[in-house]
This record gives C-alpha cells, structure tokens and sequence, in this order.
C-alpha cells in the first residue's frame, strides 16, 4: 500500500496503518539515528522517539506522498535536539564514540584470524565514528539500508550527484583512516 493511503488512514482512525508504515521505515530511521549518534543503544531510542513523534504529528503532515521524508526530517531533528543537550554533560569514558572521539583503537591478540576481524571491525567503527555527520549518514543509508541514489537524495533532501560525492568523500576518508589509522 501507498505511503499516502497509509497516511489517510492513520488520519480516519485507523492507528494499525502506522505499523505498516513505521515497519517501512524503521530501518531508514534508525540508519539516521545511528549515523548521527553512534552509539547503537541511542540509536534505537531515537528512532522509537522519531517513530513516536511521526504518529503523534502525523496531523501536521501537509502532503501525504512527502511521509517519508517528513519523517527523516524528524529523526534528524530528534537526533539534533539530543546531541545538543548533551553537550553540557560529562563526557564519560564509555560515551567516547557517542561524541564522535574515536579514541584508541585497542590492540588484540592478532595471532588468530578471529582476533585480525574483531581488530579490522573496531578500526572500521572508530573510522566510521570519526565521519562527519553528512558522510555518516549516506555510508549507513547506502550500506545498511542499501537504498539507492535516488531513494537517498529524496530522504535527505539533496540531489544524486550530492549523495555520490557525499558517498565518494566517505569512502575516501575510510580508506586513509583504514591506512594511516586516522
């Protein structure tokens, strides 16, 4: 079913039709949410925050066809809101990747091939967490999502070309961080 119709019939009464749409755009969400914060655990809180705030707000929603947009538009903004009341608190040890501070990257037994992966996947994470935002958000759009250019550019309000660029920008920051370990 159509985004729109959906929409229509959350807005007639029909509060089940918001499943089939937060089950649509659940994964979107929290790959925004995720990109933006980091920390998985933050992640999921703000897209339910997100998806929460989509049914509660749905009213305002001028063009039904514009949903899921409009709802991107909202996890960013949630996202937004909780990174900036947390710049006053502590910075605690454990919150080092929520902030985007990579740190160190821990040195592990290489001696096994299972401790080389866990070692390549916490370089890749501290690499992705050292991204800017904008780069992060299309690397986990594109590959946890796996939405194309064009479902990108219309999500994030930007055209192909700037999702490409924005997607090459991110792959090429990777590959140095990856290289020189940051």
């Amino acid at each position: 079913m159509e985004d729109e119709v959906l929409v229509r019939l959350v807005l007639d009464g029909n509060k089940h039709a918001y499943a089939a749409l937060a089950v649509r755009y659940a994964p979107r969400i929290h790959a925004i949410c995720l990109a933006r914060v980091s920390r998985l655990v933050d992640a999921e809180e703000l897209a339910q925050e997100t998806l929460y705030r989509g049914l509660r707000d749905l009213s305002t929603l001028n063009n039904a066809e514009r949903f899921g947009p409009w709802l991107c538009s909202i996890a960013r903004n949630v996202c937004c809101n909780w990174v900036r009341s947390r710049q006053h608190a502590p910075e605690l040890f454990t919150d080092c990747e929520s902030n985007g501070h990579a740190g160190q990257v821990p040195v592990l037994d290489r001696a096994t091939e299972e401790a080389e992966m866990a070692y390549d996947m916490e370089l890749l994470r501290a690499g992705l967490c050292a991204l800017p935002e904008i780069y992060r958000e299309v690397i986990r759009l594109f590959y946890s999502d796996r939405l194309t250019y064009k479902e990108m550019a219309a999500l994030l309000g930007v055209s192909p070309a700037t999702v490409n660029a924005r997607l090459s920008e991110a792959r090429e920051r990777l590959r140095r961080w990856l290289i020189n370990g940051q």
